[in-house]
């Protein structure tokens, strides 16, 4: 997994603020860091409307990883998410409609009834899902979030914040990367096969258009305003950006993309370490095999701003009997990584100590 580790200190952040978005609460991170490049409101809370439906996404993969669901079910839509409002694939009750149909009937047309039908299917009741929802949140550290429905339908008691938004996004990218080959679909169609197919088009107007955004969820209501958490990548490099309470819903995505351009014009990635790379040499008697080396245990790469060369040093620590590669940027440590074995490694038994033994002796 590549893991980048920032801190705030080391980073011309007027740089990155030197343009306000136009909306209520806006923030630009990077997937795998702790990297703030824009922040706007981050923390205030307000109403999200259908972006609540990336943590809904979150669990029903987390459901599936469980066994708790699978995804060549088929599964019937209840009188409740029937009787959802708002945007919709219009099931019928008791409808059987499969997974992948409803999964992408919420990621790419944000079809309430669809997501309810996911949500009982996985934890019984929404009541029992939107539970995990804010158990989800508060491991995550979201701190100014609080879930009420699996829609976002609601206003009440049903809020989230700019930044906790991106730590929820960031889950999901990081352990589900696959969600990005449904939410950068354009259109596509659920009862194919019957006689009444229904078209799913992409609420996310960013898609499809070249510009090189391929997710993540957008939001409409009364009182959230246009909201939308994007994501694109660019020389290697992810962008999260989160833009809530905009006025009109051409803002939402000119703003959005103004943010991602802007964070890939500023700043790129540099690899550190590669896993795999080897840093030191074990050669004993005792183990079996008796030559091994220690290698990164995952690749570590940084993001600061562009043509900006950065010093490093790094040098390795006994701690527990474990090794360790610690590594230092202006003399700050900015990683601890564990060091292992590039082969499965066994204690040497009786038989091959005294083999080897011999040879020595020989």
């Amino acid at each position: 997994m590549l893991v980048l580790v920032m801190m705030a200190m080391r980073f011309p952040f007027a740089r990155a603020n030197e343009f306000k978005i136009e909306a209520k609460s806006a923030i630009l991170v990077s997937l795998d860091s702790d990297l703030i490049l824009y922040e706007q409101n981050k923390d205030e809370r307000l109403n999200i409307a259908s972006v609540t439906k990336i943590m809904t996404m979150l669990l029903v993969y987390e459901a599936l990883d469980e066994k708790i669901i699978n995804n060549t079910d088929i599964m019937n839509a209840s009188a409740y998410a029937v009787s959802m409002g708002g945007t919709q694939i219009y099931l019928e009750e008791n409808e059987a409609m499969s997974f992948n149909d409803l999964f992408k009937s919420m990621v790419i047309a944000s079809a309430n009834d669809a997501s309810v039908v996911l949500a009982e299917a996985c934890h019984g009741t929404v009541e029992n899902f939107v539970s995990k929802m804010n158990e989800k949140a508060m491991a995550l550290g979201c701190k100014n979030t609080l879930f009420s429905d699996v829609t976002g339908l609601s206003d009440e008691n049903h809020y989230s914040s700019a930044y906790d938004l991106s730590l929820i996004a960031k889950e999901l990218l990081r352990k589900y990367p696959q969600v990005l080959e449904i939410t950068n679909v354009y259109d596509d169609y659920v009862r194919k096969d019957s006689s009444n197919p229904f078209w799913l088009v992409n609420t996310n107007k960013l898609i499809g258009r070249n510009l090189g955004v391929d997710g993540l969820k957008t939001g409409w209501t009364t009182k959230s305003g246009y909201c939308l958490v994007a994501t694109k990548s660019k020389n290697d490099m992810r962008l999260i950006s989160v833009v809530l309470g905009s006025p009109k819903a051409t803002i939402r995505n000119d703003e959005t993309l103004k943010l991602l351009n802007h964070g890939h014009s500023l700043y790129e990635k540099t690899s550190i370490v590669q896993k795999g790379d080897i840093f030191k040499e074990e050669i004993s008697i005792l183990y079996s095999p008796s030559n091994f080396y220690y290698v990164a245990s995952e690749d570590y790469s940084i993001i600061d701003l562009k043509n900006k060369k950065i010093k490093y040093d790094t040098e390795i620590i006994i701690k527990d009997k474990t090794y360790y590669l610690i590594i230092k940027i202006d003399d700050e440590v900015v990683k601890e990584m564990e060091l292992i074995t590039n082969v499965v490694v066994k204690k040497a038994n009786f038989i091959e100590l005294i083999l080897r033994l011999f040879c020595l002796a020989i």
